[in-house]
């Protein structure tokens, strides 16, 4: 797109990763960029996140991973706590420029739709726009695949489990 308020790509798996690493300085601990989740279905979830960044402006990184956070919960809670999930592309990303990161600083409402299983992996595409009546020129979407599988031994699936448990109840429970 020639537009400088969006860029709207499509990349490859080694390249996205490159353009969306964040500043370890700016990272919380722990690493939760969602902070409630709000409606969960079969085939949806919608959830809030804090976006903002050193100087209270969100970041195409904190998109990126707001959303994929967002389906790793989703997945997490279809497939009873009981896998490993995690990021394994980012497919499209639609992120406004400035003007539109400035909208889009605060409290964010990401709406995740399930676009495709399979027995290792799932497909999402993600809409992000500013929550609490504020409004966006654009609404930001960003699409991307997630894997799962079996956790590797009993152990590390109880002990991951009762974290990734709690922490749904956590956001489940936020309001």
């Amino acid at each position: 797109m020639n537009d400088p308020e969006s860029s709207c790509t499509l990349r490859s798996c080694a390249v996205a990763a490159q353009g969306f690493l964040p500043d370890p300085g700016l990272l919380r601990d722990p690493f939760v960029l969602v902070n409630r989740v709000d409606r969960v279905q079969a085939g949806s979830l919608v959830a809030y996140a804090h976006l903002a960044g050193k100087d209270g402006q969100s970041t195409d990184w904190q998109i990126v991973e707001a959303c994929a956070q967002t389906a790793c919960l989703h997945q997490r809670f279809l497939r009873s706590f009981g896998d490993q999930v995690f990021l394994l592309c980012v497919d499209e990303a639609c992120i406004p420029g400035p003007i539109g990161l400035a909208a889009l600083a605060g409290e964010a409402e990401i709406a995740a739709r399930l676009t495709g299983q399979s027995s290792a992996a799932a497909s999402y595409v993600l809409s992000l726009r500013p929550a609490a009546g504020r409004t966006a020129e654009r609404e930001v979407h960003v699409a991307l695949t997630v894997g799962h599988t079996p956790y590797a031994s009993p152990e590390q699936a109880g002990r991951l489990g009762c974290h990734y448990r709690r922490i749904w109840k956590c956001l489940a429970n936020a309001w």
